[in-house]
C-alpha cells in the first residue's frame, strides 16, 4: 500500500468519526425540551390581584390604610409619594419577550422584606416573584430609596440649627447645651459557623437629636476590626475633631456614654468606680436620662424594621445599603406622618418618671431584641481641659436646682 493511499484511508477514517459525533450532538439538542414560557402562570396573573391588598396569608383587605400602616409602617399617601420617588431609579423598560417587574410591586417587596425580616422563601409565595429575582432587585430598590430620602438625615452646618437641637434637648430632657447623643450599635451580617460573633456585623455609628431622628449616621462593616480602629477611621470621628467646619458653638457638647471618649466636645459618665460627689452623680443621672433617646431612636428603628433584629444573610455591601435606608426611611416617615395614629406612640418609648426618679421602661426590647451595644470605640485617656470643662458643667447642674 503506497502513502497516499494511507493517508487516504486515514481521512477517510477522520471524517466518518466526526459525521456520527455532529449526528450525536444533533440528536442530544433535539432531546432538549423547549422552554414552554418564561413566566410561569401564577406569577405573569399576579397583577389580576391589587398587590397593595394582598396579605401575606392570601387574603384581601378593602382597609388599605391599616394594611399600609401593618406591613410598611407608614401611611398609605406616604407609600404613594414614596413610589413616586423611587420609580425613575427602579423601573424597567418592557420587551417583545416579556414585561418588566412593575414599581410598586418592587417598593412593596422591599419594605415587607425591611418590615417583616422574612425570608427569600416567603416573600416569594406572597407576592409571587421568584427568589432570584428578588435578591437581585433588592439592593436597586434600598439604594433608591436612600438616594431620594438621604437629605432628611442632615447634620447641622449652622450656629442657629445647633441651637435648635440644643433648645430640644433642654425642653424634653432638661439637659442645656446638649447638641445630639452619640451612640453605637452592632447589627449582625450573615453568620457562619466558624466565624466568631462580631467578625461578620456593621458598626453603625449615630448621632440623634431629641426628637429621635438621625442627624448623622456612620456605617463600618467589622471584618475582624476591632471597634476602636473602626471609630478612630469613621466619618463620625473626623466630624467631631473638626466642629469648627460644622459651626458647633463652643459651649455645646454631644452627650455619650463610657465607651466614648471624654473630649472638649463629647461628655461621658464619671467613673463609677471612685467616690462621686453630689453634682457628679447628678451629672451622670441627667446624662442617663438623655441618652434614652438614643435608646428610644434605635428602640423604633427595630420595632419598626424587624430585619435589623436579626442576622442579615445578605453580603455586608448589602446590608450597608439595608440600614442606611432604613435610617432614612425612620427619619422620612417620623417627620412627615399624618394620619390618626401617630409614627412614634407614647407607648413605645421610655420615658421618665419625675416624681419617682427613675425611667419607666417599655417592652420593644423585649420583643424584638433590639441592637447589641457595641464595646468601648476609645481608650479612656483625655487631657485636663475635658475633665475641667465636665467638672463646670456638673457644678452648673447643681447650682440650677
Amino acid at each position: 500500500m503506497t502513502s497516499s493511499e494511507v493517508v487516504r484511508d486515514a481521512a477517510l477514517l477522520i471524517c466518518d468519526l466526526l459525521i456520527k459525533e455532529c449526528k450525536k450532538i444533533i440528536q442530544t439538542k433535539k432531546k432538549i425540551k423547549k422552554r414552554r414560557c418564561w413566566v410561569k402562570r401564577p406569577i405573569a396573573n399576579q397583577s389580576i390581584l391589587k398587590s397593595s391588598q394582598l396579605l401575606p396569608d392570601g387574603t384581601i383587605t378593602d382597609d388599605s390604610e391599616t394594611f399600609y400602616r401593618t406591613h410598611f409602617q407608614m401611611s398609605e399617601t406616604q407609600f404613594e409619594n414614596l413610589l413616586e420617588k423611587v420609580t425613575p431609579f427602579i423601573q424597567k423598560q418592557d420587551t417583545l419577550m416579556r414585561n418588566s417587574l412593575p414599581s410598586r410591586l418592587k417598593l412593596q417587596v422591599a419594605l415587607s422584606y425591611l418590615v417583616e425580616g422574612s425570608s427569600f422563601r416567603v416573600l416569594e409565595n406572597t407576592f409571587h416573584v421568584v427568589r432570584c429575582s428578588v435578591s437581585a432587585f433588592l439592593p436597586e430598590v434600598y439604594q433608591a430609596i436612600y438616594h431620594v430620602l438621604r437629605e432628611h438625615i442632615k447634620i447641622p452646618t449652622t450656629e442657629s440649627e445647633w441651637t435648635d437641637v440644643s433648645k430640644d434637648y433642654n425642653t424634653v430632657w432638661n439637659f442645656p447645651n446638649c447638641c445630639g447623643v452619640l451612640a453605637a450599635k452592632h447589627i449582625k451580617g450573615p453568620q457562619n459557623s466558624y466565624q466568631t460573633n462580631n467578625s461578620r456585623n456593621v458598626l453603625l455609628l449615630a448621632i440623634v437629636d431629641a426628637k429621635y431622628n438621625f442627624l448623622f449616621i456612620d456605617i463600618n462593616k467589622n471584618e475582624g476590626i476591632d471597634d476602636i480602629s473602626l471609630f478612630t477611621k469613621s466619618n463620625i470621628n473626623k466630624i467631631l475633631l473638626k466642629r469648627d467646619e460644622f459651626n458647633l458653638p463652643m459651649d455645646y457638647f454631644f452627650a455619650a456614654d463610657k465607651m466614648f471618649p471624654l473630649r472638649n466636645n463629647i461628655m461621658k459618665p464619671y467613673c463609677e468606680d471612685q467616690s462621686l460627689d453630689h453634682g457628679q452623680n447628678l451629672f451622670n443621672s441627667r446624662l442617663s436620662q438623655v441618652q434614652l433617646a438614643a435608646d428610644n431612636a434605635f428602640g423604633l428603628l427595630t420595632a419598626r424594621f424587624k430585619l435589623l433584629s436579626k442576622p442579615i444573610n445578605l453580603h455586608l455591601n448589602r446590608v450597608e445599603i439595608v440600614v442606611k435606608a432604613a435610617c432614612a426611611l425612620h427619619n422620612w416617615i417620623n417627620q412627615t406622618f399624618e394620619g390618626a395614629a401617630p409614627y412614634i406612640d407614647e407607648d413605645m418609648i421610655n420615658a421618665e418618671m419625675w416624681q419617682a426618679g427613675k425611667i419607666a421602661p417599655v417592652n420593644w426590647h423585649l420583643t424584638y431584641g433590639g441592637l447589641s451595644d457595641a464595646t468601648n470605640v476609645a481608650d479612656n485617656d483625655y487631657d485636663n481641659v475635658a475633665s475641667s470643662i465636665r467638672d463646670a458643667y456638673a457644678e452648673k447642674l447643681v447650682s440650677a436646682q
